[in-house]
């Protein structure tokens, strides 16, 4: 049996229109199709996803978000052959050109409840449910945008998109449920306590509940992400554990280090006191204590990290990092000696 890594673009227009096309391919007898192609050999799915539409329908396009991938079994196909497709799809928008069909004979944008009412390829109406998923999950987004809208102290829309990428990327070697990582991810600051006044996640439970996605085990992953004092506790689900390294990443290196001064002069913590030295085994009550440096929390949280990663793909990143940590701080010290 043939296996074949295929890529598929849902174009949006600004009317959040999908585009649908009929290709000139026997295989698909005249069937709708989301345009794309094969990935070629040490080709990213990103950078495949470009080149086929840029090849088929001459626009250039922006990758927005992964979608998601589905697994269809084609029984022989048009050269006798059994083919096995994995299927991934991307939300995309049109950013060049104007689009001219090289590999098609029919297009139109289509309304996504409308997508049902078309003779799509089989494989493609496996993406369905996940594009609707999609689109909830961008509606999310610019929720997000409004919940952060005042915050910058560290903990604001972009480390949450951040964290979203990451958890994405760390999930792409490990099989788990990928609505589940982006809503954990979406979600995981939501309600936190340093930023948020919320009883019992009102935030998230209240954005979970209008786009109909409510489910505990999603909130109970959120409240088990955070550090807590000594960053022992540990999501349940894979999908949690995702989020937490994820999360932890974006904690580490020099987005970490940034990250860091900017929450310690958001909170008036004093930078750096000679006389202050780093807490061990924190409480909660704690940990959340201000009166402390910003150079203590390398000690007490950050450098900590690596080790406390769930999976090895998060460890080298992490691990990586915190060198790059380290060379601040021995810079950072030879500096003070001067001043």
């Amino acid at each position: 049996m043939n296996y074949l890594e295929v890529v598929s673009a849902v174009i949006l227009n600004d009317k959040n229109e999908i585009l649908i096309c009929k290709r000139k391919d026997k295989l698909l007898d005249s069937k709708y199709e989301f345009p794309g192609g094969k990935k070629e050999k040490n080709e990213s799915l990103a950078s495949a996803i470009k080149r086929e539409i840029k090849e088929e329908l001459n626009v250039d396009i922006r990758v927005d978000s992964y979608i998601g991938s589905v697994y269809h079994e084609y029984k022989k196909d048009i050269d006798n052959i059994d083919l096995n497709i994995h299927l991934h799809a991307y939300l995309c928008r049109i950013t060049n050109g104007n689009l001219h069909l090289n590999n098609h004979y029919e297009s139109k944008y289509v309304e996504i409840d409308e997508l049902y009412n078309y003779d799509f390829a089989y494989a493609d109406t496996l993406l369905f449910s996940k594009i609707k998923d999609e689109f909830k999950i961008q509606n999310i987004i610019q929720d997000l945008k409004e919940l952060y809208s005042n915050i910058h102290s560290g903990h604001d829309l972009k480390h949450t998109l951040r964290v979203l990428y990451n958890s994405l990327d760390i999930a792409k070697s490990i099989e788990c449920d990928l609505k589940r990582v982006k809503l954990i991810a979406l979600l995981h600051d939501a309600d936190d306590p340093k930023i948020f006044n919320t009883i019992n996640n009102d935030n998230a439970r209240y954005i979970l509940s209008k786009y109909e996605l409510l489910d505990d085990s999603i909130i109970e992953d959120i409240n088990d992400i955070s550090f807590k004092g000594n960053g022992k506790t540990i999501p349940k689900t894979i999908e949690g554990k995702i989020v937490q390294d994820a999360d932890r990443l974006d904690a580490l290196g020099a987005i970490g280090i940034a990250r860091t001064f900017e929450y310690g002069g958001a909170h008036n913590r004093m930078m750096y006191d000679e006389g202050t030295k780093p807490r061990e085994d924190l409480s909660i009550d704690e940990y959340h204590n201000d009166n402390q440096t910003t150079i203590n929390h390398f000690y007490e949280k950050l450098l900590k990290l690596g080790d406390l990663m769930n999976f090895e793909v998060s460890k080298k990143i992490g691990y990586k990092r915190i060198e790059f940590m380290k060379k601040f701080l021995d810079e950072f010290y030879d500096e003070i000696k001067e001043s």
